[in-house]
């Protein structure tokens, strides 16, 4: 890749992943632009079509429902939007996750959206679900499945379009 073109990457990379360069809207305003945006809602969309039939609340777990699920809250997750189309999501950092697995009773999943990075000319960003729950009075985390959204830049529209999402598990 041409030094040009990685510094262009680099550049991109950067401000999307840096929560100082949102603005101070609140969450429902930040642009519809933002990679970790399109990612979380693209998975969503997509877990909700292949995976939704088989979600089911057994062995003390609450179902999946993936037009309204918890979101990880951290400098990933910082100022982006709660809903986009039916689908809804509630951001919660670690106190608010253990209050709410204690106020449930029951575990329930939560999805942790990671950094962007880079492979070849592609971007690609992992968005995986946990099972939040309590292991000898901790908080814990269960991987449970993901998604992998990869972007790749349209150098005609000047910006980056999802290419694909394939989706994994345990």
């Amino acid at each position: 890749m041409k030094l040009a073109a990685r510094v262009l990457l680099l550049t991109i990379v950067l401000s999307v992943a840096s929560p100082l360069g949102f603005s101070q809207a609140a969450k429902d305003q930040t642009s519809e632009k933002n990679l970790y945006a399109v990612a979380l809602f693209a998975s969503l969309r997509q877990m909700d079509k292949e995976w939704s039939q088989y979600a089911d609340s057994s062995q003390g777990k609450i179902r999946e429902d993936y037009h309204h699920m918890v979101v990880e809250e951290d400098d990933t997750t910082y100022r982006l939007p709660t809903s986009e189309g039916d689908y809804n999501v509630e951001y919660l950092n670690d106190g608010k996750l253990r209050a709410r697995r204690k106020f449930l009773g029951k575990d329930f999943p939560s999805l942790k959206v990671f950094p962007a990075r880079n492979d070849g000319a592609d971007l690609k960003i992992q968005v995986s679900v946990y099972w939040i729950g309590f292991k000898k009075g901790m908080l814990g985390f269960g991987l449970s499945d993901w998604s992998v959204v990869t972007f790749r830049y349209d150098c005609e529209k000047k910006e980056f379009v999802v290419a694909d999402v394939k989706l994994g598990g345990i």
